[in-house]
């Protein structure tokens, strides 16, 4: 789909800097982060560009991203219709019900029974779309229905221009951000892949690996990117964690934060291509970071993350698509802090992780989604001494049906909503390290099977 739009598509020339409203606008957007799921279709990113959600979004919802949608990202957010709004403004809603094969054992979270958890899980006010010729905004404001606090969310600002270097049409960018993966415009790595919205009172498992978002909301870093020709991405940031009285006044609690981030670098290489009704893409990602655990402590451990990801879609027509994705990473990490305060016993681990998912849309309407997911590590009886087996390790299948009714015309008014209803269950084969008796409490896996019913509305 070719839109006809009045476009400032990509990015900044070479050497240029954001303008300073970019940091002045960072400073505001700044005011407070707080966990929450990925973004999904947005309708002031439709009353902007006057284009249905299906020509940014696979299944008219959520962050798979079509090629006209990643143009849209990747150029700042900018492209516009003459007479858009003047404030890019949305809004987001989501319930939930959650029942676990067994119940869910104390201490829990206030506001949490112990099983069949009927909840608002979240409202949010979005400030979505252009600020300027080349300035874009993506943000979002969040009452956490189940911490029953209000703060914002993953957040980015985008400088981009578009030009031509050497014969090849360019868009060169610089987004500010607080995820080190919230930049990425593909779908197969973790902060914008399946599961696109997730219980947010399951049980989940305790190790992830630092690109999986053990980071987010805790940083804030910068990152330059390039796209040449529709097909070659590259992508170079680096990022440093906010100091713990700014968590606490964004409403972040210190002790979730995995350390003081030094030397922090982020990398990514990526290719696309189509070929008649096919779409593929796979690519490289790098993140490599000094960690100081504790800031009292000078001692530092190292993190390094490397992963491989691709993507495949099949538009079979307008109506019909095929999506696969697929990560793995792979992170090596130095615990010589753990070690010397005793928090570990190993100086040298690793994590494996692997993500496999599958969606189909008939119709642009009705959704089949299918996952399997994995994570191994080595053993260390004192890093994962609360695990009987003495080390990480969670795998299991997530198969989720929904309905999208809206998102296939174009917007007609302020309100112009868009709803998914979906049916998610998770089973696991393995959770914490083991698949009986986990946390040497008689839990097991299965006892964390969860069946999931949601309704997210946009408007």
């Amino acid at each position: 789909m070719s839109p006809t739009l009045d476009v400032h598509p990509p990015v900044a020339s070479p050497g240029h800097r954001a303008p300073h409203s970019t940091w002045a606008g960072l400073a505001l957007v700044l005011a407070g982060l707080v966990q929450s799921g990925p973004t999904q279709a947005l309708p002031s990113f439709a009353r902007q560009t006057g284009m249905p959600c299906v020509a940014c979004h696979t299944g008219g919802f959520g962050p798979q991203l079509t090629d006209f949608g990643i143009q849209f990202k990747l150029g700042g957010y900018t492209m516009a219709k003459p007479d858009a709004p003047a404030v890019p403004l949305s809004g987001m809603v989501i319930v939930s019900a959650t029942r676990t094969a067994a119940d869910q054992a104390d201490p829990l979270p206030d506001h949490v029974r112990a099983n069949n958890n009927l909840k608002l899980d979240q409202a949010s006010l979005f400030l979505a779309g252009r600020l300027g010729e080349y300035l874009g905004v993506f943000s979002q404001l969040t009452h956490d229905g189940i911490a029953h606090k209000t703060a914002l969310d993953e957040t980015e600002l985008r400088y981009a221009r578009a030009l031509t270097l050497g014969g090849h049409a360019t868009t060169l960018g610089l987004v500010v951000n607080n995820d080190p993966g919230n930049s990425e415009p593909f779908n197969a790595l973790p902060t914008w892949g399946f599961p696109f919205i997730a219980s947010s009172v399951a049980p989940v498992p305790e190790t992830s690996t630092l690109l999986e978002g053990a980071l987010t909301q805790f940083v804030v870093g910068t990152t330059a990117y390039a796209m040449v020709d529709s097909r070659w991405y590259a992508a170079l940031g680096t990022y440093q964690t906010l100091g713990s009285a700014t968590q606490q006044r964004l409403g972040l609690d210190p002790a979730g934060s995995p350390g003081i981030l030094h030397g922090a670098s982020y990398a990514r290489l990526d290719a696309k291509q189509s070929f008649g009704d096919h779409w593929l893409a796979g690519g490289l990602v790098w993140l490599d970071t000094g960690l100081q655990p504790d800031r009292l402590a000078p001692d530092r451990n190292h993190v390094r993350d490397l992963g491989v990801d691709a993507s495949y879609r099949w538009q079979l027509d307008n109506d019909h698509v095929l999506s696969l994705m697929g990560s793995a990473i792979y992170e090596r990490q130095q615990h010589a802090a753990d070690v010397a305060s005793g928090r570990a016993s190993q100086v040298r681990g690793s994590l494996h992780s692997l993500n496999l998912a599958a969606t189909y849309y008939l119709n642009q309407t009705w959704g089949i989604n299918l996952q399997r997911f994995a994570l191994t590590g080595n053993r260390d009886e004192l890093l994962y001494g609360g695990f009987t087996a003495n080390k990480p390790g969670s795998s299991g299948t997530r198969l989720q049906l929904d309905w999208t009714p809206y998102g296939k015309s174009a917007p007609g008014g302020w309100l112009d909503p868009n709803l998914r209803i979906g049916l998610q269950y998770t089973a696991y084969d393995k959770f914490n390290g083991a698949e009986l008796n986990y946390d040497g409490s008689g839990r097991n896996a299965r006892d964390n099977n969860t069946t999931y019913l949601f309704a997210c509305l946009m408007f």
